[in-house]
This record gives C-alpha cells, structure tokens and sequence, in this order.
C-alpha cells in the first residue's frame, strides 16, 4: 500500500437487544476496506467475529447519533461509532 492509499478502517459497532445476546458483547470493533465502509460491511465484519449474529442479517437497523442509515450508505470517515438495531415492533 502505497502511502496515498488509506488502510482499512476502524470503526466500533454498538450493538443494542438481542443483537448483544447473540454476540455475547455490547461493542464489536470491526475494520473496514476503505472502498466498503457501509453499515452492511460492517456488520459482515462483526458477524465473522461472532457468528451468532448471521440470523440477524438483513433485518438489521443502522443509526450515527440520531439519525438513520440505509445498509449500503457510505459512512463518513469521521463516524467511528455506528449502532446496530434490531427489528422493532408495537403498537
């Protein structure tokens, strides 16, 4: 790698409800290509550190501070927290 070329990224996943059952912890630090940082990839990342989390793929919510993130959005390169929320319902 060239030093023009960023390295993979680090970025802490936050993991909320049953997401944190399943992984046995509440953060997962995950890294990143620099040419893939999405809340999907981010989360193919903490699922091949605790599998566990792979029946929660592709109903999973993503959120910086309050606000929402489709999976395949780039996450901005100052965002180094990202949550995880499971699916909700009620009434």
């Amino acid at each position: 790698m060239s030093p023009a070329e960023p390295g993979p990224r680090r970025l802490s996943l936050r993991l909320h409800a049953m997401l944190e059952d399943a992984a046995g912890a509440s953060r997962v630090e995950v890294e990143l290509p620099p040419d893939d940082a999405t809340p999907a990839s981010a989360f193919e990342a903490a699922i091949s550190i605790h599998p566990g989390l792979a029946e929660w793929r592709g109903v999973v919510a993503f959120a910086v501070d309050t606000r929402m993130l489709p999976p395949r959005t780039p996450i901005s390169p100052e965002v180094r927290t990202l949550d995880a929320l499971p699916p909700v319902s009620g009434g």
